[in-house]
């Protein structure tokens, strides 16, 4: 617990130094925290470019905007929900490119396929993802609305591709009868 604390209090020191314009504080914030940021998106990402261009663009944002974070024992919270929207920046970006034919087995379009894709925009598809078991909403926010791959959402969600393939389906079916029975 006191080697928490002790963390803790090295790095709340290092952003107020770091706030004041310490180049070496910098230097030393970075060195410690390279290795968690790297950590984080190694779980992410398999691609050892896309880790590096993710800590970069972190490290960015962190810099211009440490001098606005009021309470420098935070920084550990901070900086990793800017490492998490730096992710999903990327992830969006990614996924708006043209789709990239791939050899990944894919899931049989179904009539609850088609359903889906009509109220993908509407209030409805809202309402009726609030009935979904988090899983299953994750699920289906990361493969619809964020456009990831199966193979991507079973890496985000650390699970088989199979039960995200479950999950996907379950939720169709779900969604599909809750669209059905609000018409």
């Amino acid at each position: 617990m006191s080697n928490q604390r002790t963390d803790q209090t090295t790095d709340a020191f290092l952003v107020m130094q770091c706030q004041l314009g310490d180049q070496e504080a910098w230097r030393d914030l970075v060195q410690r925290w390279n290795p968690r940021l790297v950590g984080f998106f190694g779980h992410m990402v398999s691609d050892s470019d896309k880790v590096d261009d993710l800590l970069q663009g972190t490290w960015l944002r962190i810099v211009r905007t440490i001098t606005r974070l009021d309470d420098a024992g935070r920084f550990t919270p901070w900086a990793y929900r800017i490492a998490r929207n730096t992710l999903t920046d990327q992830f969006r970006k990614q996924y708006r490119s043209p789709p990239v034919v791939s050899n990944e087995t894919q899931i049989e379009p179904s009539a609850a396929d088609f359903t889906l894709e009509q109220w993908i925009d509407s209030q409805e598809i809202a309402t009726a993802m609030t009935t979904l078991h988090s899983e299953e909403r994750l699920a289906i926010t990361l493969h619809y609305f964020e456009h990831l791959t199966v193979a991507e959402v079973a890496e985000v969600c650390r699970s088989p591709v199979g039960t995200i393939k479950s999950r996907l389906q379950r939720a169709r079916k779900q969604l599909q009868h809750q669209l059905h029975k609000e018409q």
